[in-house]
């Protein structure tokens, strides 16, 4: 009877020391799995502001290239007219009032 405590006793030893690694373990992994997530989180963040400020930087370009379109637009009417009023002027027809 005393051999079966003393055999039970050391089962009980060794399934309390598996029982620990097993919680250390886990205990470990679950730390891994944050610093993983976390990381992760930072990564997605710091890619969302990135994202987000090359989308201005679009916007703004594209704000820039329709004024500087709209610009060349009225340069080139200005020009067409100039050259028109030039045109009517050698040909003795006097200013143009109107753009061709």
């Amino acid at each position: 009877n005393e051999s079966l405590i003393q055999k039970l006793q050391r089962q009980l030893v060794v399934v309390t020391r598996e029982r620990d690694d097993a919680r250390r373990h886990s205990n470990e992994l679950a730390g891994r799995i944050y610093q993983e997530r976390k990381c992760f989180a930072d990564v997605s963040h710091n890619h969302k502001k990135e994202v987000d400020a090359l989308e201005r930087k679009l916007k703004k370009l594209g704000k820039k290239c329709k004024r500087m379109e709209i610009d060349s637009r009225a340069k080139d009417e200005t020009i067409r007219f100039w050259e028109v009023s030039r045109a009517m002027e050698n040909l003795g027809g006097g200013g143009a009032t109107t753009a061709a």
